[in-house]
């Protein structure tokens, strides 16, 4: 798994975690949910989910 990576609200990210389906990010990108440990340490979040649109 390699960056940037993609926020999401927890509602809907939770429920996808669950339900392994992908969710669409505070940027308009459609995404996996992975638990935080398989996140790598040097992964950074992309422009539009740090800064917002």
């Amino acid at each position: 798994m390699t960056g940037p990576l993609h926020a999401v609200a927890a509602e809907p990210g939770a429920a996808a975690r669950e339900s392994h389906e992908q969710v669409q990010a505070l940027c308009g990108t459609w995404v996996r949910v992975v638990p935080v440990e398989d996140v790598p340490d040097d992964a950074g979040l992309c422009r539009a989910c740090q800064y917002g649109p």
